[in-house]
């Protein structure tokens, strides 16, 4: 009611504005679109005082028409401008409207538009019977009004076409529809780009070109999912995600864009939704193999599949979004599309069978895991005795077992035990990436070090492998070479190649009273006034120094 109000008043402005400035056409053609404003405004949602001032259709006829006429009577445009065509069209989109309605008949509508200046066939008597000769009638009118716009400033003009072809609130549209309404627009708005060239008209108020972008665009995207054009819907994204200012609304305009395409591409490739966990009793190791297989399989330009293919472009709709809209629906769809790649593919590629590579890897681990016990059992850790000096600490946490600072495992018994079964949803996303990455990168080349060094690898497999009882084995010159280069040279061989940073002994590089200090922080030196020890008391005392620090 609030807005039927501000209607109201400005509606009696510019009924003051034309009274007083009638030469100005955009006076009346505002006073027009009040009263159409005013008159849309629903009944029931007026109080009993704004009823008895409701316009009637007599009342939008009349203003439409005192508009038109104000425009008509301006002088005519120099050459090559276009004339004023905003009144010209608002009355043909009213009538339009008025007959859906079915606030007037299709026949008072064509008398009507026939007696203004840009009539069809020169304001003739135009028969119209029923709802389809109507908008036969109406798209002709529009087709005249386009003519008149040589420079295509009108974009509205061309949406009421595409509209009247495609009624979206129509439950009964078609693909022959939907494409004949994409044409109207490809011949004006839309490049073969996707690119929207919507002008910015004189009239047109600041702040209302972003709602007509905005607007176009859920409409063409309709468009886009009747005619199931994924290539054509895929290059607006990127159009639209670079040019975010230029609509109105833009994240739950961009939000619904992406929806709509994950709908289509989900239709396109009949991928079915998961609506339980596939992986729940898949353990990580078979998990692992499987899709190390796929990964394989995807490199493979031959390969395809439908899952696999909705896969790269969800992925590809992943990396345009940006954050921009959570990723929810599209991380749903990823993980539907590598569930269904994972169980209808994967599990079928060829290779050794799964079962027997898990328990033979976990014979495997067990003996690896009970030698490795007998080895602790046998052989305990030495203890360091100077361990308690350089950190008393951890020594007395390492003493007793059970104690505050108990450092043994809780598994001393060597039992493995086995992870829980089921994979995480994020494993299977990064995977899903994996994949795609590497259908992308085609198949990896064998890098010609490694195949050198896998040939080297035979040659030394078929020298063990030939040879007489006796265990002798006749080699080649190469090999011979080989090994007497991966013989290691004494110390004097490599003496020359040691840098000038190679360790040098302690005693060398301090002197004798910083090398006790370090080796016995406690000890004092002697003073002066103690009497002389004798020489071999000396030297006793200066040979174990040195062996301990050559211990």
């Amino acid at each position: 009611m609030q807005d039927y109000k501000v209607w109201k008043y400005a509606a009696r402005l510019f009924r003051k504005a034309m009274e007083i400035k009638p030469g100005q056409w955009k006076n009346p053609y505002m006073y027009a679109k009040c009263v159409w404003k005013m008159y849309r405004k629903p009944l029931a949602d007026l109080d009993f005082i704004d009823r008895g001032s409701r316009p009637t259709v007599q009342m939008v006829i009349q203003a439409l028409e005192q508009s038109v006429k104000v425009v008509s009577a301006l002088p005519k445009p120099r050459h090559g401008q276009d004339p004023i065509l905003e009144p010209h069209y608002k009355i043909v989109s009213v009538m339009h409207k008025l007959v859906l309605l079915k606030d007037l008949q299709p026949q008072e509508a064509a008398d009507i538009l026939q007696r203004q200046p840009y009539a069809i066939d020169n304001g003739e008597q135009m028969e119209v019977n029923d709802l389809e000769d109507w908008e036969s009638y109406v798209i002709k009118t529009l087709t005249q009004l386009r003519e008149k716009d040589r420079a295509n400033w009108q974009h509205r003009i061309f949406m009421r076409h595409a509209r009247i072809v495609f009624d979206e609130c129509s439950e009964e549209y078609n693909v022959v529809h939907a494409l004949a309404a994409f044409g109207v627009l490809k011949d004006s708005m839309l490049t073969k780009t996707m690119v929207m060239n919507v002008w910015k008209c004189d009239a047109e108020r600041p702040g209302r070109h972003h709602v007509y972008t905005e607007q176009y665009v859920r409409f063409v995207v309709k468009l886009l999912v009747v005619l199931k054009d994924r290539a054509s819907f895929e290059a607006m994204l990127r159009r639209l995600r670079k040019k975010g200012a230029d609509y109105y609304h833009f994240s739950d305009l961009w939000q619904t864009c992406c929806l709509a395409y994950l709908r289509l591409i989900r239709q396109a490739y009949q991928v079915s939704p998961v609506l339980e966990d596939e992986f729940k009793s898949t353990t990580s190791e078979e998990f692992e193999i499987i899709t190390n297989r796929i990964n394989e399989w995807c490199s493979d330009p031959t390969s395809s599949h439908p899952a696999l293919s909705a896969l790269q472009e969800v992925i590809e709709l992943k990396k345009l979004n940006g954050g921009l809209m959570k990723a929810g629906a599209i991380d749903d769809l990823i993980n539907d599309c590598y569930t269904t790649l994972y169980f209808k593919t994967g599990k079928s590629l060829p290779g050794p069978d799964v079962t027997a590579m898990l328990e033979e890897k976990e014979q495997e681990r067990i003996q690896n895991e009970a030698r490795q016990l007998e080895k602790d059992n046998a052989e305990p850790k030495p203890v360091n005795p100077f361990s308690g000096l350089l950190n008393p600490q951890s020594h007395e946490n390492s003493g007793t077992e059970g104690g505050p600072g108990d450092s043994t495992p809780a598994n001393m018994d060597g039992i493995h035990r086995p992870r829980k079964a089921g994979i995480r949803r994020a494993d299977v996303l990064r995977r899903a990436e994996q994949a795609v990455l590497r259908a992308q990168e085609g198949p990896r080349p064998i890098n010609a070090k490694s195949r050198s060094s896998a040939d080297a690898d035979s040659d030394r497999e078929s020298i063990r492998g030939d040879g007489d009882g006796d265990g002798d084995v006749e080699m080649k010159d190469d090999d011979v070479e080989r090994e007497l280069s991966s013989v290691p040279g004494s110390v004097h061989d490599s003496a020359d190649d040691e840098s000038d940073l190679s360790d040098v002994p302690l005693e060398d590089l301090l002197d004798e009273d910083e090398a006790q200090h370090l080796m016995f922080p406690n000890l004092i030196r002697h003073q002066d006034s103690e009497p002389e020890e004798s020489e071999e008391e000396t030297e006793g005392e200066e040979s174990a120094i040195e062996e301990d620090i050559e211990e």
